[in-house]
């Protein structure tokens, strides 16, 4: 079966730092303008075909990663919402969304898109668990199976008539924990003993992570973890230590991907980092002048999707999504008033050292190294009678760690070596004298095979060796790329060049003369080949191409198309799980393979 997801990639092509140097996280934004129904939310959940569901103050959302689909109470329906205050929103992965709607209880059906009232009212909070849902009303906690013949069923009678309940949660070993009003969080098994009481009053949410901790966030105790062995930590906020924890008002908890947590406070977005010896608390809160931040510092509600995206709800600022691997990052701008900041502002190229220092190819603002450890910008500008770089506008970068090389393809400057100990450049320039010169002065791409690297060019494809520092001109018998401009070139495991030129890519075995052409609709962007060895095709405007191989040709590939919000593709990557990635600008879909 094939899962529909949602990701949003975040193409910024130069980071940015504040001249205070304070780090930022950059945050994409959901707001009313965006098709919201209302800036204060409540609820996130992402379902099993990827939507996320949005419960706001004023009606339920759905968003497909490219448009919002409002629900609201409708006078007189008994098949719609009976309120539009969405307090809370699970699922069961099962078709099923299960809705805190004021203080009532509804079920919604992903098929037939009908709501169901449950309990209309007297509901204090609801949590999906392992099966069922639960909820809590006046003094008992009910379990509700849409799937079995009596759904509802009346599971626990708590002891105290008085006693209502905040938050419920059903860990992966069944333990039911229970936060009350008045007797702590109790803990039941399977078989509704009581197997511990924890003194935590005030409780807001409870939440298990990866690790099996129930984390416990409070109202004015702040947070708490409960490891698996039954020890407690108390995170409280401590005026002397600036690593504490912000706010001792804390309303949700969600863990990333990387095992870092990410906390709702009154007072903004805190990240606990546990990476690091000592655990540490940073905050994220609202600032007018910072457009990329985050939109309110009332923080209500957070889920990590099933791609590692980040999404928060606010009081009164819509919603703010970021992927902590790509959107959490320092800023660095081209200041020409600053002293080692990047020469300027567009970025292409960047490879790093072993070392993790950095080479950055920029459009007009030659060549930067970027040494982490000083975290300071060295530029490397064309300086006429000089050793220098011999064009500002750089292409394309390859790093020759075997020969200590940083190889540069320039617009105009033709290919650049860079010997890395000497810092000396060597430029390698078309000279129509010379059959062994490059076969153009605008190199576009580099790829590295062997003792050999293939230059994309204006015009042409070259075979640079480095060992003799020559160049030979591929020359197709039946192809006139004279006034012809070759984008992109792709080498794949089996060997085979991929290239394109206007609306025709080639498929060519490097030293024959053996070359395949396919006609398009749209010109070929890139080729990527995933771990399966396939060969797929982004267009600007056709979508995504697979190559056949039995039958050796090129071909839409329907599954994909059919679920692209845009046919102009940017990139395509692979990663763990089976997924693959296929973006455009500002925003992916992401399919499973089969």
């Amino acid at each position: 079966m094939k899962k529909q997801a949602i990701l949003f990639l975040y193409l910024l092509l130069v980071p940015l730092i504040t001249a205070n140097g304070i780090q930022n996280s950059y945050f994409e934004h959901l707001k009313v303008n965006n098709g919201l129904s209302h800036y204060s939310v409540n609820a996130l959940y992402q379902d099993e075909h990827g939507m996320i569901w949005i419960g706001t103050r004023d009606g339920l959302n759905r968003y497909d990663g490219n448009e919002i689909t409002v629900y609201k109470q409708i006078s007189g329906d008994s098949t719609a919402l009976f309120g539009n205050n969405i307090r809370s929103v699970y699922g069961d992965k099962k078709g099923h969304l299960f809705l805190l709607c004021k203080s009532g209880l509804l079920i919604f059906d992903l098929r037939t898109e009908t709501f169901k009232t449950i309990r209309r009212q007297d509901v204090s909070t609801i949590m999906y668990g392992r099966e069922n849902l639960w909820f809590a009303s006046s003094d008992t906690i009910f379990s509700y199976h849409p799937n079995e013949q009596a759904p509802l069923k009346n599971y626990l009678l708590l002891s105290d008539k008085s006693i209502r309940t905040s938050s419920i949660l059903e860990t992966s070993d069944r333990l039911l924990y229970i936060a009350t009003n008045t007797k702590g969080i109790l803990v039941y098994d399977r078989n509704l003993k009581i197997v511990k009481r924890l003194n935590i009053g005030d409780v807001v949410y409870m939440y298990e992570d990866s690790k099996k901790n129930v984390w416990v966030c409070t109202r004015y105790n702040g947070l708490y973890k409960i490891d698996f062995s039954g020890g407690m930590v108390n995170y409280q906020h401590n005026p002397a230590d600036p690593e504490s924890i912000p706010d001792n008002f804390v309303r949700t908890i969600c863990e990333d991907d990387f095992g870092n947590y990410w906390i709702g406070l009154f007072t903004g977005l805190c990240k606990l980092d546990t990476e690091k010896e000592k655990e540490k608390f940073s905050l994220y809160k609202y600032e007018r002048h910072i457009s990329h931040g985050i939109s309110n510092s009332s923080v209500w509600t957070i889920i990590n999707d099933d791609q590692g995206t980040i999404w928060v709800g606010t009081y009164f600022g819509g919603i703010d999504l970021f992927n902590p691997r790509y959107s959490v990052f320092n800023f660095y701008g081209a200041y020409s008033n600053t002293p080692y900041s990047l020469s300027n502002p567009v970025v292409g190229r960047i490879v790093s050292e072993p070392s993790g220092n950095l080479w950055i190819g920029t459009d007009g603002g030659g060549l930067n190294y970027f040494d982490r450890r000083t975290n300071r910008f060295y530029s490397f500008q064309s300086e006429e009678g000089k050793n220098s770089i011999s064009s500002n506008t750089i292409k394309s970068l390859w790093l020759d760690e075997k020969r200590g090389n940083l190889w540069i393809g320039t617009h105009m400057g033709g290919l650049n070596k860079l010997n890395l100990q000497s810092r000396k450049f060597t430029a390698f320039l078309h000279d129509p004298g010379n059959p062994a010169s490059i076969p153009n002065n605008n190199v576009r791409e580099i790829i590295h095979r062997n003792d050999t690297i293939f230059l994309a060019t204006q015009n042409s494809i070259g075979i640079f060796d480095l060992r003799t520092e020559k160049c030979t001109t591929v020359k197709f018998s039946e192809l006139d790329l004279a006034k012809r401009e070759i984008p992109d070139i792709f080498l794949d495991s089996k060997n085979r060049m991929w290239f394109s030129v206007s609306n025709m890519s080639y498929c060519w075995v490097p030293n024959t003369q053996h070359i395949e052409k396919f006609g398009m609709e749209n010109n070929v962007l890139l080729f990527y080949e995933d771990t399966q060895g396939r060969i797929w095709a982004g267009t600007d405007g056709d979508g995504i191409y697979l190559f056949d191989e039995k039958n050796g040709k090129l071909e839409p590939s329907k599954e994909f198309n059919k679920h692209l919000p845009s046919k102009y593709i940017i990139d395509m990557k692979e990663s763990g799980g089976g997924y693959f990635y296929v973006s455009k600008i500002g925003r992916a879909s992401c399919r499973e393979r089969v």
